[in-house]
């Protein structure tokens, strides 16, 4: 299972630059649509952040999973056959 705590905290920055940019919006005389193109270029990257990470993750644990499933799993002998007899074909320039 993923863990949200994990993704809740790379999201912590945010709301924080959200209360600045906030601010300043209110306070100065800078252009709102100025200040307002940095917060959602700052959200666009924390987003794109926090989407790798959780990928990141998601695919670990099916790399685990297949790992878990491929060291379990022993080639019975006449898979191993099939096996040797598709690589010899191959050798030879036919197809198996």
């Amino acid at each position: 299972m993923i863990r949200l705590r994990t993704y809740a905290l790379e999201w912590g920055p945010l709301p924080v630059v959200a209360l600045i940019a906030g601010f300043a919006m209110g306070r100065s005389e800078t252009p709102v649509l100025v200040l307002g193109g940095f917060y959602t270029a700052l959200a666009v990257m924390q987003y794109a952040v926090v989407r790798a990470a959780w990928e990141r993750d998601c695919l670990a644990e099916e790399v685990r999973a297949l790992r878990g499933i491929s060291d379990s799993h022993e080639p019975t002998p006449e898979e191993t056959a099939r096996l040797y007899a598709d690589i010899e074909a191959l050798e030879r320039g036919e197809r198996p």
